[in-house]
Formats: C-alpha cells, structure tokens, sequence
C-alpha cells in the first residue's frame, strides 16, 4: 500500500497473532521505493544523523522532509511507514541528561567533558534539557500532523550503564564496579528511574492520536514497547552482569510490552542463558558484529533462541534465505526478518520470490 493507505488494523491484527505464535510464518517487512510521491520535494535534508541536532533546521521541516520521503514507498506485507528516531543517536537519554553529543553524518556519540567523579553525580529527569526540548517537539508535530498514517518510533534511549559509560568512560566505569560498586547500583538505579520517566512522557504524546508503536529495530506493538541493550556489558562477566545488569532489564521490561533485547557481538554471548531464562525480555536480536565474526556460522546461537521460546531477529536472515533461516527454528511464528528494501523495478522478482517461500500476506 501507499503511504496514508496502509491498514493499521490488519497490520496490528497480524503482528499480534506473531507475537502469540498464530500467525504460521515469519514477519516480513517488504517496501519498494522509486514511486511518485505527488508532491514537490522538499529543500530540507532528510532527518539523520547530521541533522537531528542541526538547529539550522525545524523539527517541522524535517519531519515534512520525512513525509515526502515516507511517500515516495510502497509498503508490503508486515512493512509500515515510520520516522525512525534512532537519528538522535544510541543512548541519546545520556544528552537528555546532561553529556553532549557530538555528532558526524554517520554517527552521533556522547560523552561529559567534565569528569565528574562517580560520587558527585546524580540523575534525574530533566524536561527543560535543551536537548530533550529538541526531541520532545518531534513527537509533538508528528501526533499532530502525522498520526494518522505513519508510526513515530521511541528514541534510541540506550542501555543504563551504556549512559553511565557515556559520563564516566569505560575505562573509569570497569574501575568503578570493583572501587565502587554500591556507587555504580545508585547511579543505575537513578539512570532507570529517569529513562522510564522519558520514554512514559514521549509516549504519553504519541498515544491518544498513535496507530502503533516501535523502536529503531521496526518491529511494530500495538502496545509501547522498547528494544533493550547494555553494549558495556560485551567488557564483563557473568557475576557482574548478574549484579549490575540483568535486575535493571528485568525490571524494565516488565514495564514495557513485548520488549526485545540487543545482543551485539560475541563478547555479549556468555550472557544469553541469564537472557534467555528472562520472563519479561521476549526476543532476541542476535548481532554478530562486522567482519570475521558476521560470516561465521552462529547456527547454535539461533537454536538456542528459538528453543527457549523467545522471538529471534535474525540480522543475517533475507528473502534468499527464509527458508534457511526458519528451519533452526520451533516455529517459523519465532523470525523476524528485518525490512527488506528494493527498488520498484525490482517488485515483480521480489513478489515473485516471496510466493516461492511460502510468504503470502493476510
């Protein structure tokens, strides 16, 4: 369908049955760009990672600059238009709390010039952060102006003690857990109590007008829901990550539906048995990481997912692959495939694919 015509209802009928394991096969998000998307092209750039901070423009030229971008696409199947907000970078609640962002065309990180020792700082909610100001009009021009026909995903608020690393450096943050480790579990439990705070108020402006809910990951909720990480954790062990890591994503994700947890690189692996024995974290998006470690075989990984039960997002898994994909798998209800893209020149091979994978659309 074009942008403005998708149907919510069916497309929110459809991921629910996936989520209870209904549904009969994987969640495939297809979308076509290259259409007209009858109207002129806006002078502004596109929202990103250059951008988002870039006060030379509003959030409301951007947002129709994302407009126009949303329809220029044909959406397939399980895909949906959304603005991603992960153009804020990863772990943006850090700004929100008082680090800065520096920012590139293809990343944006934060960090606290003013090495503030570990005992000196607190967290809190702050809705006069200038950047959170920033963000927060975002929401509040797409619930007013495009609610209706598109889905507005969370921020990229981060990992907890992926905020506190932002603050206090890595190296300063692996010291901390053995120098000062009630320290540690103060300013994490003060970064949760602040994170949930921000994610409750962005969600409260989406929700009277919103059609459904995602994160930059792009699985779609009926319900608010978040994609969880803790990339700090790929430099620790078993016991500290059961310390200082696996009680804050349990609690949080008792707050959120269906919430989803990104597991990045080999490093965070000796994790996934606490992960997966979570009650409240209901999938894993398993992230091999760049070069050797993406072109090994992480078969076993796979199984071990699917055998627990949990919902699996299979970064390497495409429409050449599904079969290959679900077969390590329970169920083929258990895959998400993440967006496939294509040019409308290329729509009647992908269709045609799709249909000799079994992927029909309801």
């Amino acid at each position: 369908m074009r942008y403005g015509e998708v149907d919510f209802v069916r497309l929110s009928g459809n991921y629910d049955k996936w989520w209870e394991g209904e549904l009969g096969r994987p969640i495939v998000p297809v979308v076509f760009w290259g259409a007209d998307p009858g109207r002129p092209e806006p002078k502004s750039p596109s929202l990103g990672f250059g951008t988002s901070f870039d006060e030379r423009f509003s959030a409301e030229e951007l947002l129709d600059r994302q407009d126009y971008n949303l329809s220029c696409c044909e959406y397939y199947g399980d895909a949906f238009p959304f603005i991603n907000m992960s153009a804020f970078g990863p772990g943006v609640a850090a700004a929100f709390m008082g680090a800065t962002p520096h920012t590139a065309d293809y990343t944006i990180w934060f960090d606290d010039p003013r090495a503030i020792p570990l005992r000196e700082l607190h967290f809190e909610f702050d809705a006069g952060n200038k950047r959170y100001r920033r963000v927060r009009e975002f929401y509040v021009i797409f619930a007013q102006k495009y609610a209706d026909r598109a889905v507005m995903s969370m921020a990229d608020l981060g990992g907890v003690l992926d905020i506190l690393s932002a603050f206090r450096g890595a190296e300063n943050l692996l010291r901390d857990l053995y120098d000062e480790p009630e320290e540690v579990l103060r300013c994490v439990h003060e970064i949760q109590a602040a994170w949930l705070r921000y994610f409750d108020d962005l969600t409260s402006i989406l929700a009277p007008a919103a059609r459904g809910y995602t994160h930059w990951d792009g699985i779609f909720n009926s319900k608010p829901n978040y994609i969880l990480q803790s990339d700090f954790s790929y430099m620790i062990g078993l016991e500290m990550f059961a310390r200082f890591v696996m009680p804050e994503l349990e609690s949080t994700a008792a707050k959120l539906d269906r919430a989803f947890y990104h597991l990045d690189g080999a490093g965070e692996l000796p994790h996934l048995d606490m992960l997966l024995a979570s009650e409240h974290i209901k999938g894993i998006q398993w992230v091999p990481g760049a070069g050797t470690p993406e072109l090994s075989d992480w078969t076993e990984v796979y199984r071990r997912i699917g055998a627990s039960g949990k919902k699996l997002h299979n970064i390497q898994a495409n429409l050449d692959n599904i079969e290959w994909a679900t077969e390590m798998l329970p169920s083929p209800d258990a895959l998400f495939i993440g967006g496939q893209w294509f040019h409308r020149s290329q729509k009647a091979g992908v269709l045609e694919k799709l249909r000799q994978s079994g992927i029909t659309y309801t």
